[in-house]
């Protein structure tokens, strides 16, 4: 005599479409981006991934741009995707601060979107020094160099090559003290902009060589 089994499962379904003429209605789609606000120096880059629940279809987001500088776009692999991601590129040359606002926009629901707003700083800017300003032996020198741009003051750091003996450089971009043997010392300066400690968001570097008589 053959049995037969009925097994029942308990399986979470869940229903999105029509269903007898009527409606059941989807779950609506939520976006985010892990950052509302941010900021960058001119010439820099910000990496934006949006975070999107009840996308089933997976059909992503819409990136947009308001204001100056543009987006790009990674390459899709199987963790990261155009769909959700994007870089924005800050102008090269930014003499004084503005700002952009980037824009993920649900592709299944136009009306759902989240977006970041940027300041974006002026470029970080070293020139060079005048010409004729030279350290002499037993004589004080004092000068500060004239790093501009950035989200506040810059910090400066020699990079490579040394300063001549008897001079240093302050984090501030002071270079003061007595110099101590003739000679020709070129060395190459680095000035940061680092707001938030540890996190640079522009550089800019400049070699000089000075000649002390």
């Amino acid at each position: 005599m053959r049995r037969f089994y009925v097994l029942a499962l308990s399986i979470p379904l869940l229903l999105v479409g029509w269903v007898d003429g009527g409606s059941i209605p989807s779950l609506p789609i939520t976006l985010s981006l892990a950052t509302a606000a941010q900021i960058v120096d001119g010439g820099g880059t910000l990496s934006f991934q949006v975070d999107i629940s009840n996308d089933f279809g997976a059909d992503g987001v819409k990136w947009t741009l308001t204001g100056p500088g543009t987006l790009t776009y990674p390459q899709s692999t199987l963790v990261s995707s155009p769909k959700y991601q994007t870089v924005y590129n800050a102008p090269t040359n930014v003499a004084s601060t503005t700002s952009a606002t980037v824009t993920a926009t649900s592709v299944a629901d136009p009306t759902k979107s989240a977006a970041a707003t940027i300041t974006v700083y002026p470029t970080v800017v070293l020139p060079a020094l005048p010409m004729g300003l030279a350290p002499k032996v037993g004589v004080a020198f004092s000068n500060t160099l004239p790093g501009s741009g950035g989200s506040g003051p810059l910090t400066y750091a020699v990079i490579s090559g040394a300063l001549p003996p008897g001079l240093l450089l302050s984090a501030s971009g002071v270079l003061s003290g007595t110099a101590t043997a003739v000679g020709a010392y070129t060395v190459t300066i680095q000035a940061q902009d680092k707001p938030l400690g540890s996190t640079v968001l522009g550089s800019a570097s400049q070699t000089y060589t000075f000649t002390v008589s």
